[in-house]
Protein backbone atom coordinates (compact mmCIF):
# COMPACT_ATOMS: atom_id res chain seq x y z
CA UNK A 1 0.00 0.00 0.00
CA UNK A 2 1.58 3.57 -0.74
CA UNK A 3 1.25 6.54 1.42
CA UNK A 4 -1.67 7.77 -0.91
CA UNK A 5 -3.39 4.87 -0.48
CA UNK A 6 -2.87 4.64 3.14
CA UNK A 7 -4.42 8.21 3.32
CA UNK A 8 -7.45 7.43 1.34
CA UNK A 9 -8.44 4.56 3.55
CA UNK A 10 -7.69 6.73 6.77
CA UNK A 11 -10.17 9.27 5.67
CA UNK A 12 -12.82 6.27 5.22
CA UNK A 13 -12.40 6.46 9.11
CA UNK A 14 -12.88 3.82 11.49
CA UNK A 15 -15.50 1.04 10.40
CA UNK A 16 -16.88 -2.83 10.79
CA UNK A 17 -13.47 -3.76 9.26
CA UNK A 18 -10.81 -0.65 9.57
CA UNK A 19 -9.92 0.16 13.08
CA UNK A 20 -6.77 2.70 14.01
CA UNK A 21 -4.91 1.80 16.88
CA UNK A 22 -1.98 4.25 18.79
CA UNK A 23 0.86 1.89 19.78
CA UNK A 24 3.48 2.39 21.91
CA UNK A 25 6.30 0.08 22.32
CA UNK A 26 3.67 -2.90 22.40
CA UNK A 27 0.23 -3.23 21.30
CA UNK A 28 -2.48 -2.63 23.83
CA UNK A 29 -5.07 -5.36 24.96
CA UNK A 30 -7.69 -3.54 22.44
CA UNK A 31 -5.46 -4.48 19.57
CA UNK A 32 -5.48 -8.37 19.81
CA UNK A 33 -9.16 -7.94 21.09
CA UNK A 34 -9.62 -5.84 17.38
CA UNK A 35 -7.75 -9.13 15.66
CA UNK A 36 -10.50 -11.65 17.80
CA UNK A 37 -12.98 -9.41 16.67
CA UNK A 38 -11.96 -9.28 12.77
CA UNK A 39 -11.05 -13.25 12.94
CA UNK A 40 -14.90 -13.77 14.15
CA UNK A 41 -16.35 -11.84 11.04
CA UNK A 42 -14.60 -11.52 7.29
CA UNK A 43 -11.49 -10.31 8.69
CA UNK A 44 -10.12 -6.45 8.34
CA UNK A 45 -7.29 -3.89 8.44
CA UNK A 46 -5.38 -2.69 11.63
CA UNK A 47 -3.41 0.86 11.44
CA UNK A 48 -1.21 0.73 14.08
CA UNK A 49 0.17 4.31 14.52
CA UNK A 50 -2.95 5.90 13.86
CA UNK A 51 -5.27 7.86 16.02
CA UNK A 52 -8.76 7.22 16.40
CA UNK A 53 -8.89 10.85 14.67
CA UNK A 54 -7.28 9.51 12.04
CA UNK A 55 -3.59 11.51 12.70
CA UNK A 56 -1.09 9.38 11.98
CA UNK A 57 1.08 9.46 14.71
CA UNK A 58 3.84 6.08 13.52
CA UNK A 59 5.44 3.73 15.46
CA UNK A 60 9.12 3.47 16.65
CA UNK A 61 10.93 2.44 13.23
CA UNK A 62 13.72 0.55 15.75
CA UNK A 63 11.01 -1.12 17.42
CA UNK A 64 8.76 -2.21 14.23
CA UNK A 65 10.10 -5.82 14.22
CA UNK A 66 9.33 -6.40 17.72
CA UNK A 67 5.82 -5.46 17.49
CA UNK A 68 5.22 -7.90 14.98
CA UNK A 69 7.06 -10.55 16.35
CA UNK A 70 4.73 -9.58 19.45
CA UNK A 71 1.49 -9.70 17.84
CA UNK A 72 2.69 -12.87 15.52
CA UNK A 73 3.50 -14.31 18.79
CA UNK A 74 0.29 -13.46 20.49
CA UNK A 75 -1.82 -14.80 17.82
CA UNK A 76 -0.19 -18.32 17.35
CA UNK A 77 -0.21 -18.63 21.16
CA UNK A 78 -3.22 -21.30 21.60
CA UNK A 79 -3.66 -20.44 25.06
CA UNK A 80 -4.77 -16.71 24.14
CA UNK A 81 -5.92 -17.69 20.04
CA UNK A 82 -7.31 -21.25 19.40
CA UNK A 83 -7.11 -21.63 16.30
CA UNK A 84 -4.66 -18.91 15.58
CA UNK A 85 -6.31 -15.87 13.03
CA UNK A 86 -4.16 -15.38 9.58
CA UNK A 87 -2.17 -12.39 10.40
CA UNK A 88 0.06 -10.07 7.79
CA UNK A 89 1.95 -7.28 8.37
CA UNK A 90 2.60 -4.50 6.21
CA UNK A 91 5.08 -1.45 6.89
CA UNK A 92 4.25 1.76 4.95
CA UNK A 93 6.55 4.46 5.38
CA UNK A 94 5.00 8.24 4.92
CA UNK A 95 8.04 10.35 4.96
CA UNK A 96 6.85 11.75 8.27
CA UNK A 97 8.66 11.60 10.98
Amino acid sequence: MTPDELKSKIVQGEGVSQEFKRCGSFPESDTFETICSFANRQGGSIFLGVSDDGEIRGVNRRIVRDIERNIANVTCNPNVFDPAPAFESERIDTGEE
